[in-house]
């Protein structure tokens, strides 16, 4: 999805959040939707908890994140629902991925949902010709802030076997978040630019 309008000076990417059913896919986007509008930090705007008895068929959130070189970068954020995509839907919201951010419940109980959620993510994005090792990426340790949470070190050689860049993260206090977004957004800008 990656374009740059040179009339506009804006260049727009896709990245999309994958994890396990309640590693904080959503948190994760309501964190940076609470830290980067205006509204929200000033206490204008009030994020309603979501409703357990609606589940989106994804989530979408747009995100002007700054300047590089003379344009201005636009990220547009999708978190995969804990549940599986209508088969027709998945192709739509992989087409034309920028980056990826894979949300990992750091709570112990929760290795065994990780690692099947990560065999997923990799399986989809095969079958969309899609490499992870060729995507900018992230992973992020969620859910830091808990006192069952592995270390880093452990959770790195349980799930990171393609050793991408990673970032230990509180989505719900929003420690973390945005240090991942950057991580992918500045690889990706990398690569654009190349």
């Amino acid at each position: 999805m990656a374009f740059a309008n040179f009339h506009s000076h804006e260049i727009h990417c896709k990245i999309v959040y994958f994890g396990a059913p309640g590693s904080g896919k959503t948190t994760n986007l309501r964190s940076i939707l609470a830290q980067t509008t205006e509204d929200v930090v000033n206490g204008k705007l009030t994020l309603s908890p979501p409703d357990p008895l609606h589940k989106p068929l994804f989530e979408f959130l747009p995100v002007s994140i700054g300047q590089f070189q003379k344009h201005h970068v636009k990220v547009h954020l999708y978190a995969l629902p804990d549940d599986k995509l209508l088969p027709t839907l998945l192709p739509v919201i992989l087409k034309g991925i920028d980056g990826m951010i894979f949300v990992v419940d750091s709570a112990i109980e929760s290795l065994h949902l990780n690692l099947r959620a990560w065999q997923y993510a990799q399986r989809i994005l095969g079958e969309e010709g899609i490499f992870i090792s060729d995507l900018p990426a992230v992973m992020q340790y969620n859910k830091q802030d808990l006192s069952n949470a592995m270390p880093r070190a452990l959770l790195r050689r349980c799930l990171n076997s393609l050793n991408l860049p990673d970032q230990e993260a509180a989505a719900v206090s929003g420690d973390g978040v945005l240090e991942c977004l950057h991580i992918v957004v500045e690889q990706f800008v990398r690569e654009f630019s190349s």
